[in-house]
Formats: structure tokens, C-alpha cells, sequence
């Protein structure tokens, strides 16, 4: 059969569709909201709390998109 395996081709997806689950996502996105609804009234910490979840949700969007090569 001529071509690229269909295995090969999906391969840079496998690894991170496998390693991520919705239900910890979920969880996680839940339990920082909460947080972060508590923290309302302080501004600064509650700042200081959204940056790392920021800067770690780009990274793991990528991770899911990662495109076929």
C-alpha cells in the first residue's frame, strides 16, 4: 500500500489526546473557580492565583491541537 500509514500520521496526536482526561480538567477548572470566587474581595492575591493557571492554559491547548504532520 503506497503512502504513510494512517498509525504514523495520527501519531503526534496520540500522546496527548491519551494523557488528557475531561474529568480531572473539569474537576480542576472547577476547584480553581471556587478559589478564585472566594478570593473576590482581594484582588491582588486573587491575581497572583489566575496568572500560573493562565500561562499553563496555552500550552495545554497546544498540547490537544497538536497537528498531523
Amino acid at each position: 500500500m503506497p503512502g504513510p500509514d494512517l498509525l504514523e500520521l495520527a501519531d503526534p496526536i496520540n500522546h496527548p489526546l491519551g494523557s488528557w482526561s475531561p474529568e480531572p480538567a473539569r474537576e480542576a477548572a472547577w476547584s480553581a473557580a471556587l478559589v478564585l470566587w472566594r478570593l473576590r474581595d482581594v484582588p491582588l492575591l486573587a491575581e497572583e492565583f489566575r496568572k500560573p493557571r493562565d500561562a499553563g492554559a496555552g500550552p495545554a491547548g497546544r498540547c490537544l491541537l497538536t497537528p498531523c504532520r
